[in-house]
């Protein structure tokens, strides 16, 4: 049964204390090592929406936020993740939300 969730992510606080250099990559690694913990599957595969948002603006000065759409696909032999960019206008009032999908 696949699954949807929308979640924000605030890239400057885990990137804090991080070198300017290592920033976007370390964004990029602890993106995926967040929605393996939150989903329990190891296989992750990032859309290049959400590298090319990650590095828009060069390897030291991230985005402050990211609004990332998490879908697990499940197929007979094995389950992954794909994580997609979700472009919004504004982060307020947002939350992580869950959606199961019937099929």
């Amino acid at each position: 049964m696949p699954v949807t969730y929308e979640h924000t992510m605030r890239l400057r606080r885990v990137t804090t204390g991080t070198p300017g250099k290592k920033c976007a990559p370390t964004a990029m690694r602890l993106i995926r090592d967040y929605v393996t913990k939150l989903t329990k599957i190891e296989d992750v595969r990032l859309d290049p929406s959400v590298n090319c948002f990650v590095w828009s603006r060069g390897i030291r000065h991230l985005p402050r936020r990211i609004r990332i759409e998490i879908n697990v696909v499940d197929q007979e032999d094995h389950k992954y993740v794909i994580v997609a960019h979700k472009q919004v206008e504004t982060f307020k009032g947002l939350t992580t939300e869950k959606k199961i999908i019937s099929e």
